[in-house]
């Protein structure tokens, strides 16, 4: 047995049969199912807001999640003598979703979806609601774009350009024309008035929803890693499922069509979340994401890894751009 994990699972009643190490976790196998332990960061506050949620997902009768367990003394948090803190909850037998595969990411959207309608009148403390919500995605769009200016601003002042920064020159005049398209569109409509609905009707989002937190069996699909869930619009969490799968896959526009209508099989969007999953989609993430790393680097060297991701984010463009199009004629007009 893993030695810094054996104090945490001294502290339950259950009987450890076998240990692994999972991706930054330990997996056990138990004479009372598959438990995982995870060291814990965040605070005991967050913790306790994560299970009041997943209790009341259970209660309505959802019980594929990873729910924390108590231990003996009806805690959550475990100490281990080195004194870093751990959680103990259930697992799952089954593998990770394979992004490749079509039939696994409809199978993990339409689980988002069951869990998007679960997730809704969460009555919890009005504090709660304001403690853990997230900044609005105008906010975030409008830093990032003054990201990538400062960006441009510290290139072009530059006397010599590497391939890297020639790439981020060529690009940036129609990644700002996206940023700016997607801030335009989000103020054309009452954004503040749909966000402050959700956050009244207490919705919220799982927070880190991708193919990673999907766990596949034959008999369920268990959902799991609540640690970012907050307040907000859950159009955010398929925006995040939606991006990742079609940069995986080319911006492949017709697994894209599927994976909005196995969605919307299960759960209906307003027009106000179509255009803010449209504007979502519109802004260049994934160029902010390639310039952000390299503008934090050391500049001294420049990782070949970012030029090759920008080389792919300029090759794969032109797919992202037919499945735009194809989104605003088909859920939005």
């Amino acid at each position: 047995m893993e030695e810094k994990i054996k104090d945490v699972l001294d502290a339950y009643t259950f009987q450890t049969t076998r240990v692994c190490r999972g991706r930054g976790a330990f997996i056990c196998d138990t004479d009372q199912g598959m438990k995982i332990v995870k060291a814990y960061h965040r605070s005991p506050q967050r913790l306790e807001f994560e299970q009041l949620v997943k209790y009341t997902i259970r209660d309505r009768g959802y019980y594929y999640v990873d729910q924390l367990l108590p231990n003996k003394e009806g805690q959550y948090l475990n100490n281990n003598k080195d004194g870093q803190m751990y959680t103990v909850r259930d697992w799952f037998e089954g593998r990770e979703c394979d992004v490749k595969n079509a039939a696994d990411v409809l199978a993990a959207v339409r689980q988002l979806a069951v869990l998007h309608m679960l997730m809704r009148r969460c009555d919890l403390s009005e504090d709660r609601v304001e403690q853990f919500s997230f900044q609005d995605t105008r906010q975030i769009f409008l830093k990032r774009r003054k990201e990538l200016r400062a960006i441009y601003s510290y290139i072009r002042q530059k006397k010599q350009w590497n391939d890297f920064e020639k790439l981020y020159m060529q690009l940036y005049s129609d990644c700002m024309q996206e940023a700016d398209a997607a801030l335009s569109e989000l103020n054309q409509f009452d954004f503040d008035g749909l966000r402050k609905k959700a956050l009244d009707e207490r919705t919220l989002c799982h927070g880190d929803f991708n193919y990673h937190q999907v766990i596949l069996n034959r008999k369920y699909t268990a959902v799991v890693n609540f640690d970012k869930m907050h307040y907000d619009i859950q159009v955010k969490d398929l925006y995040q499922f939606l991006r990742k799968v079609l940069e995986k896959n080319n911006w492949d526009s017709s697994l894209g069509t599927m994976i909005m209508d196995t969605y919307l099989s299960v759960r209906t969007l307003s027009e106000e979340e179509r255009r803010v999953l449209y504007a979502m989609l519109t802004f260049p993430e994934k160029f902010w994401k390639i310039s952000n790393r390299y503008y934090n680097s050391r500049k001294s060297w420049i990782s070949s890894v970012n030029y090759d991701k920008l080389c792919r984010f300029k090759k794969t463009e032109g797919q992202r751009q037919d499945f735009l199009n194809i989104f605003k004629y088909a859920f939005i007009f």
